[in-house]
């Protein structure tokens, strides 16, 4: 104990370095102490709950700090350190505690003295061969601690390859475990496990094999490094020339040399790519897009599906069950203070169901790694009749949430400021909208169950509260960008050099700001041109529609549908003086005059301190 409390001051003094403050932090919280704590003695365990308990009472706080955990490790170190307090425990209290089952007394006869040997007894287990086509029924067997477990003559194949007479058997030995640890040691008792079905025997001195009910066990010298040496010993010879040569050889006449000659430093080091003023990806966001390379693929109904990248060596997640069904409970209060929320909120949710984005589940299996996303809902400042449902992945459950475990992936979005720049490089301009980004990409099947969701049965909210999973990326999941920026590049163009791509693959690969796609040309035909074949494209590649067009030239709207439309689009006249505001990517553009305006809000909000610094 007093060794163990030595180990947790010198943490102690380590964290209190400036350099590991941080990272040594968590032992501040329970996250941190608990790990700790379950690898006491019980009795001390119970002890640091009640100190806790009246620490965090005492002082409001979270969980008592790292230093009063020593110092209660102190205080238990001197107390179970002083001899006046230990208490010797007599041989009848002892055996009227161990008194059942568990403990017999065992006579061994060694070197015709008798030992009393304590040890606990279990009955019921079965031996298996390794092949699963014997069994045997084991009688009581009993605890011990000197079970030899050398592993050094354990046989091999290749012991039963280097003899002539156990080649035939090679295929029966198995390859050495050298992870199983030795557990069980099968004695006469077990007679069965011991009669000799079949043997292999060789000449005087060798080993021999023989066939078991178990499977075949090679008795005998089975150390081929110690008994069969080789008869022959390598001797190498190097010769120092100082004439620089590397050979005493007569040197080849008709030989030549070749090497790479690397260049000079001068000049590369100061060489222009295009890559330059982009930063490079980290190591996690290069193992994510090896993750999407590989996993990225088409599902059955035609729609490109991706797994949640997870990251490497990632906890496991405890079931939240409840925590969800909280939050959906105090959603379902909400809504009967705010009936135009509630409408907001089914209308949004039917969407889904109606597109097949969720389905219900059953309850989750014991032991079975699930996970469940509170949602919540989001209005737009500028579009307060229509709601957001967010699923909260960071929602925290015994200091863990979804996203902690998942590789957010590298930013894949353009640059705003190029795109915008872009836009108005022509004199016909267009944008288009990619329809509901995140839900166009389904999860694979095997990691749905970390997307369910409580809701109500039959999106009615006067049912009772069941379970669903989402089959698509939500918004709310870190990975979500990344996969649907990486997902919408690969429904177009699956080249691997951009130098050889069309341009409906430089369109959605340069032009795209997430979801809004900005372009513009020399004519409308161009333009048309080019927003016909990406639509078509996203089509086949993964059932992407591209839609909400809006353009400053009238041929380039008739020439569209009018539920490819953006709805105000289809209500101005391009010939008159009327005023069309299409707001993108924080403009607002008059398309009819073609030009960007910007409108200020006359709301005064209150002001808060975090606005005040900010500003």
């Amino acid at each position: 104990m007093t060794n163990f409390m030595n180990y947790m001051t010198e943490v102690e003094s380590i964290k209190e370095n400036d350099i590991y403050r941080t990272v040594l932090s968590f032992y501040d919280s329970s996250y941190g102490v608990n790990a700790i704590v379950g690898k006491l003695p019980n009795f001390i365990q119970t002890k640091w709950m009640d100190r806790a308990s009246r620490y965090k009472t005492q002082h409001s706080v979270m969980y008592p700090p790292f230093s009063t955990f020593v110092e209660f490790l102190h205080s238990m170190a001197v107390r179970m350190n002083d001899p006046s307090l230990k208490i010797q425990q007599s041989d009848s209290g002892r055996d009227k505690k161990w008194n059942g089952n568990m403990l017999e007394k065992g006579l061994l006869h060694l070197a015709r003295e008798k030992t009393v040997q304590h040890g606990h007894r279990t009955t019921g287990y079965i031996l298996e061969s390794l092949d699963g086509t014997t069994q045997l029924k084991c009688p009581s067997l009993m605890e011990c601690n000197e079970i030899p477990i050398s592993k050094r003559e354990i046989a091999t194949p290749a012991i039963a390859r280097h003899y002539k007479h156990l080649q035939d058997i090679e295929q029966f030995i198995p390859e050495l475990d050298r992870n199983a640890e030795v557990m069980l040691l099968i004695g006469r008792d077990v007679t069965a496990a011991h009669h000799i079905l079949d043997q292999r025997i060789g000449k005087d001195n060798e080993p021999y094999a023989q066939r078991l009910r178990l499977g075949w066990a090679i008795i005998g010298e089975t150390c081929l490094g110690l008994v069969h040496t080789s008869d022959t010993i390598t001797v190498n010879k190097t010769t120092v020339l100082p004439n620089g040569r590397e050979t005493n050889l007569k040197p080849c006449e008709y030989g030549f040399r070749v090497k790479d000659k690397e260049p000079d430093i001068g000049s590369t080091v100061f060489k222009q790519t295009r890559e330059d003023d982009t930063l490079g990806l980290s190591q996690e966001d290069k193992e994510f897009l090896i993750v999407m390379d590989k996993e990225f693929h088409t599902s059955e109904n035609g729609r490109l599906s991706a797994p949640l990248p997870f990251r490497r060596d990632r906890p496991k997640l405890q079931n939240n069950y409840h925590q969800a069904r909280q939050r959906a409970e105090n959603l379902s209060r909400s809504f009967k203070r705010d009936s135009t929320k509630q409408q907001h909120f089914v209308e949004f949710m039917k969407k889904i169901f109606v597109n097949n984005h969720a389905e219900a589940v059953t309850p989750a299996r014991k032991g079975e790694e699930v996970w469940y996303l509170p949602i919540f809902g989001v209005y737009h400042a500028k579009k307060q009749s229509k709601i957001r449902v967010v699923f909260d992945s960071a929602a925290k459950y015994n200091g863990l949430c979804l996203n902690d475990i998942l590789m957010k992936g590298p930013d894949l979005t353009n640059n705003l400021v190029g795109v915008l720049l872009k836009f108005r490089k022509g004199k016909v301009a267009a944008i288009a909208d990619v329809e509901q980004m995140f839900f166009n990409f389904e999860v694979n099947e095997e990691h749905r169950n970390y997307l369910r969701f409580v809701w109500f049965k039959d999106n009615t909210v006067t049912e009772p509260l069941t379970e669903y999973r989402m089959k698509v990326h939500v918004f709310g999941n870190s990975p979500s960008p990344a996969v649907a920026n990486y997902g919408l590049r690969k429904a177009v163009c699956d080249h691997t050099d951009l130098d050889t791509c069309d341009d409906v693959c430089h369109y959605v690969n340069n032009n795209f700001y997430v979801d809004d796609g900005l372009v513009s040309g020399d004519s409308p035909e161009e333009i048309v041109s080019l927003i016909k074949r990406t639509q078509e494209r996203l089509i086949t590649g993964g059932k992407i529609r591209l839609h909400k067009i809006v353009s400053n030239n009238s041929e380039v709207v008739k020439s569209f549908e009018t539920k490819d439309l953006a709805e105000s689009i289809t209500k101005i006249d391009f010939n008159s003086e009327s005023t069309c505001l299409q707001r993108s990517l924080g403009l607002c553009w008059n398309v009819v005059k073609d030009i960007f305006t910007y409108q200020l809000s006359k709301e005064r909000n209150p002001l808060q301190k975090e606005a005040a610094i900010s500003n």
